[in-house]
This record gives structure tokens, sequence and C-alpha cells, in this order.
């Protein structure tokens, strides 16, 4: 059998595990908080994860809006269970996170007057986002970090968290994705900042997975509302082109109709049409083609002047061009195709912080969309993800500068901790055959089905994902890697299907359907048993689950009418389809 050791300790106070938006805003509040601190990433810093590859919106408060109807209406977008004490800090710090990188370089979208152009936000009437361009934001948020003296490591895939006698986080193991090397850090604090659950190979940034949650999980710190970690949006022009920009083509007044020519959303949804929650409007759209009236196309006859220019200052000149150069053909004209996914990709679920960003594992912070977004409740408006992984990555840093201060190096070896890792990287690199990180996901895909099968679940379709996933166990148990980049791949992987374990023992849990959320056996919103936050947590005998009430009592927003029951919103668009009831 390979053996395997640590081939280098590093030393630090702060250690942000992401690089993203969130990962660089922590790095960077910690060390100007007086921490030493390393920032390191499985891939290359400012290239790698979501935040390079998101599409370009973020929540955008200034002076002159009133935060108060701001948060009002995110609250009730929210269907009344947000953290409203998130929330009231989440918008303050935002707009001084906003006017932070306008003042970084020419990055925000501005109008011929010079003004930041905003947009309304998707799924809010008073909200409004900003457009930004996010290569050239990370290009300067890791300048910006280096300068400061933080210390950076690219390419470096974190193993596990480690853990000093009183149980507190105070380092991780490392695997050098190139060498192989492996190294042991220690932190006197720790921040996660991994990004969104997400399935690979449904979703543009690649690299992003389950790591986060699966360290966190394993530390005992608890993971909130996993069930709601399916999501999905529009993303596929003409079955062949990627279109990530939706939310950008909706703010410049794209509309989606069906065969017909009807702007279907009006039946769904007449206040907010196309700009509802993407789950509502996924449904709709699955409704749409399920009952006769598809194809959906996306109308772009109707967008303004400054779609095509926003898109080049955005997302760079490729997705432009797509309408521009002939290869999308006359959208000027006539309607595109286009198609949805709904997959395990979310930033609704995630791990459970306090205000401070800290998770209920002492040492440990979490920042961005691997955090449950508590300020937005079961919403997830266009904007919010990019805007919560700055503020959050803001706070997270700061907050494990300060618990890091004075604490000192943990003593002893931990070797209790680190040798089953290296037994398991042993047991990978000896073993021959058998299932890859690239079988696993193809058949966590099949498994998970269309965008329709992937939608609708019920106590059956629960329990064959389940039973699907225990097989996938035993499979990583004899996979192997032949070297440092297939180790990653199968650490993402078993990373993966132990996290998406979570959320699948939560859905069977939830007798209930709710905004992402929908089981057919459960159609309905139940307020009387499931106005909650659901919380998962690792202990000695195994996962244990619990309903953590939402504290209207103590909140400023109330709701005037909270009824016990009622169709939710996938079960009413797709009543149709499932039922046979044409919405009127």
């Amino acid at each position: 059998m390979t053996i395997l050791k640590v081939d280098k300790t590093l030393d630090t106070d702060v250690l942000v595990i992401g690089g993203g938006l969130a990962g660089c805003w922590a790095a960077l509040r910690a060390r100007q908080a007086g921490a030493r601190t390393l920032l390191v990433d499985k891939g290359y810093i400012s290239r790698a994860g979501c935040s390079p590859m998101s599409g370009g919106v973020m929540t955008a408060p200034t002076a002159d809006d009133d935060l108060d109807v701001w948060a009002g209406e995110v609250v009730e977008r929210g269907g009344y269970m947000n953290n409203q004490e998130h929330l009231e800090a989440f918008l303050p710090d935002m707009m001084a996170i906003v006017q932070e990188i306008d003042a970084m370089g020419p990055v925000i979208i501005r109008d011929r007057e010079g003004k930041i152009r905003r947009l309304a936000s998707r799924g809010m009437m008073n909200v409004r986002c900003l457009q930004f361009n996010p290569k050239e934001t990370m290009t300067l948020m890791r300048r910006r970090v280096e300068s400061v003296g933080c210390e950076v490591m690219d390419r470096v895939h974190i193993l596990e968290l480690l853990r000093d006698q009183d149980g507190a986080v105070s380092g991780a193991l490392g695997l050098f994705v190139r060498s192989g090397e492996i190294c042991r850090i220690h932190a006197g604090a720790v921040v996660i900042a991994s990004g969104p659950l997400n399935i690979k190979g449904r979703n543009m940034a690649d690299n992003v997975g389950a790591d986060g949650h699966a360290l966190a999980w394993r530390v005992g710190a608890e993971l909130s509302d996993m069930e709601f970690a399916f999501g999905g949006t529009f993303s596929l022009m003409q079955r062949q082109y990627k279109f990530p920009a939706y939310n950008i083509a909706l703010g410049h007044g794209a509309q989606l109709i069906n065969a017909q020519g009807e702007r279907f959303m009006e039946r769904y949804d007449p206040e907010r049409m196309e700009r509802g929650e993407l789950p509502q409007v996924i449904a709709a759209f699955l409704n749409e083609n399920l009952c006769g009236r598809g194809p959906v196309y996306i109308d772009l006859r109707h967008a303004d002047n400054h779609l095509v220019d926003d898109l080049r200052a955005v997302r760079g000149s490729i997705w432009a061009d797509e309408l521009t150069t002939g290869r999308i053909k006359d959208y000027r004209e006539r309607p595109i195709l286009i198609e949805p996914q709904w997959t395990v990709w979310s930033h609704r679920a995630g791990i459970r912080i306090g205000l401070d960003c800290s998770a209920t594992a002492d040492g440990l912070y979490a920042a961005g969309s691997v955090v449950k977004i508590e300020a937005v409740g079961t919403h997830a408006s266009a904007g919010v993800p990019v805007g919560f992984a700055c503020v959050s990555g803001a706070r997270a840093g700061a907050s494990a500068a300060a618990f890091a201060k004075g604490r000192g190096a943990p003593a002893g070896s931990m070797a209790d901790q680190v040798e089953p890792v290296l037994a398991r990287l042993a047991a990978a690199s000896a073993a021959t055959g058998g299932a890859t990180p690239n079988s696993i996901y193809r058949t966590l895909r099949e498994t998970l089905g269309t965008p329709l099968d992937c939608m609708v679940l019920s106590a059956e379709r629960i329990a064959q994902i389940r039973a699907r996933l225990d097989g996938l166990h035993e499979e990583l148990g004899e996979a192997g890697a032949a070297d440092p980049h297939e180790m990653v791949k199968l650490e993402e992987a078993r990373n993966f299907v132990e996290a998406f374990g979570v959320t699948m023992a939560s859905a069977a849990e939830r007798t209930e359907s709710r905004e992402s959320f929908f089981r057919r056996d459960y159609p309905d919103t139940d307020n009387i048993n499931w106005f909650c936050w659901h919380v998962a947590r690792l202990d000695a005998a195994g996962p244990v689950l619990r309903r953590v009430p939402v504290p209207l009592e103590t909140y400023k927003r109330k709701p005037l009418n909270l009824p016990a029951r009622h169709l939710s919103t996938i079960g009413h668009n797709l009543q149709e389809a499932l039922n046979g009831q044409r919405i009127a």
C-alpha cells in the first residue's frame, strides 16, 4: 500500500477556504484586522468557482432608497421565513460594499450620465440591482488581497478540518493539486467560502460542488434547509448556446412566450410576470410544455437598446456576439427557443451561521453561497447571492480575526484526525478499477433525470434517490485515483454524495411543499408544522434533524394573515399538468 505523510506544516491566524468574492472579502477583512491570513482555493483565485462566472448582477441599495420598503418586500417575498436580524444588517452593509467595489476600478456599469445603471430585481418590485463585470472584479479583488499582505495559495484542495482537544476548529489538512504534497495548516480560526451545493456536469462553474458543506458537516456544524438545494434557471438557447445572462435579459425587457405567442406568465403571476421567483417561472414553463402549448421562447424583441452593450460589458464579447454575429439569427425579429434546467444548484441551503457569520462549531465561520442565506428566507432574488457573498465574507473575516487573536497554535499532532485521512488517500491511490468520479456524477445525473423528474418529488422518489446514494457510498469506498488531480475529483465526489445525503434525509422528513421544494404527495405549504428552519447536525449516533421556529414575535415585520395551509407555488403552477386543472 502507498504510504502517505504530511509533507509540510503551515501556520496562520485565519485560514480562508475558497477564493471567490466571499473568500476574498473574508481574507481582506481578516488581514485589515491585523490577522495573519492564508487564502486557499483548489483552483486559481480570481478565475475559479462561481464568482467570475456569475450573472453579473448584485443587489444595490443607495442612500436615496428607503431600505425599510426594501426590507418589507424581501420579507414578504421570503414568506416571512427570513431571519430579519440578518436582513437588517445585510442591506446597509451592502450599500457600503457597493461603494467600496466602485472605488476599486471601473467594473460597475453606468449610464451615459455616469450614474450607476440599476435594474429591477427578479422577483421584486422595489429592490434594484446593478450590473458589474465579474471577471474584472475578481482580478481586482485578488490584487487587493495580495496588496494588504494576505498569503495566497492556488490549487490546494482542503481534505479535512482539524480540531483541538476542546473540539474547536484549529486548521485543516490540504492536498496540493499538482504535486500531490500534503500540508497541515495550523489556524486560529477557519472561514469556509467554497460556494453553493452543485452537482457537477450541469452548471458552468464546474469546480464547485459540496466541499464546504461536507467539511462543516463532519466537524458537527449545523446545516440549514438542505432540502431547498433544488433549483434552476434558463440557460440554453436554440438547444446549443449557453445563455447565463437570463437575469440581465429580464432587466432589459425580455419576455417568455409559448408557441401560440402568449406571454403565459400573465396567468401565473400577473404582477411580476417573468420576474417572479425562478421555481415559479420554471414550473409554469414545464406546465406549458406538458400541456401542449410549448415550446417556449425568450422574446428579446422588446428588450431595450442597452442589452447587447451591457452583455458585452458584464460578460465579455462571447455572449453579446451570439446575438450580433448571426449565430442566433434575427433576435430583434423573432423569439428564440429557450430551455430551463432544474437540478441540485442552490443558494437556499447551507451552513447555518450567526450574525457574525460563526458556524455552530467553535473556530469555524462561513460566508457566501455555502451558507443558508437566512436574510431572504425561501426567496432568492436576483443579485442577492452575490451581494450576500460580499457582505458575509467581510463579516466572517473580521469575526474570525477577532476569534483567532491571541489563541495560538494548537498543541499536539492531531494524529487521530490526520491518519484516517491519509489512510483513505492511500487506499484510493492503491485501488485499481471500480467507479470513477465521472461515473459517480453520471449516475447521479441519470438518477435525478429531467427537470420535471428532479422537481417533482414524493416519498417513493426520495427513497429511490436515497437508495442510489447508499450504493454510491459503497462504490466510492472502492474507487481509485491514479494521480493528485483524480484524487481531488474523487474527494469532490465523496463530499457531494455525503452532503446530498443530508439533502435527501431532510427532504424525506419535510411533509409539505414550499418555494423550490415540491412533493407531489404533499403539495400544500403547511405553516402549522413547517413554518421553521429545518436544521441538520451530525453527532456520534448519526444525523440529527430538528425544527427551529422562526421567532416572528421578536421581529419588526409580521404577516397580516399567514394561512395555515395553501397550495404551494410549484403545486399551483403545475396543477394542470399533474391534475388536469387549467390555471385561469
